[in-house]
């Protein structure tokens, strides 16, 4: 990958990361929020322990899903460091840059994935 790439990758992470982290400070302010008036004695720091309604609930399982997706950014942004990013975990071949543009923390190329998702679906 040329360097130029790896520049554009780069940045393209460092934005969604940001984005992320925007994400998960608002969402973590929203459920403080929720927090205020519930007696202290039931206050936990443990985001699933706080779930008191639906809404609650889901807006939790996005920051878990979110939280999940920051890791996979800062993994990506540390194989660009060590000049292994865009290249498959599984046959060791460059990642296209269509699927770096639209999963850019992916760590397979496409003919992996797929026969990763076909093992997957026959355990079943």
């Amino acid at each position: 990958m040329s360097p130029e790439d790896l520049k554009f990758f780069k940045e393209l992470l460092l934005k969604k990361r940001e984005e992320t982290l925007d994400y998960l400070q608002h969402s973590s302010m929203t459920l403080a929020s929720c927090n205020e008036g519930k007696e202290l004695s039931n206050f936990s720091d443990h985001m699933a322990d706080v779930a008191g309604n639906g809404s609650e609930e889901v807006l939790i399982s996005q920051v878990s899903r979110e939280s999940r997706y920051l890791h996979h950014i800062d993994e990506a942004l540390e194989r660009i460091k060590k000049g292994t990013y865009g290249i498959c975990r599984n046959c060791g071949k460059e990642i296209s840059k269509d699927r770096l543009e639209a999963v850019p923390t992916t760590t397979q190329c496409m003919s992996c994935k797929r026969k990763e998702e076909k093992r997957s679906k026959s355990r079943r």
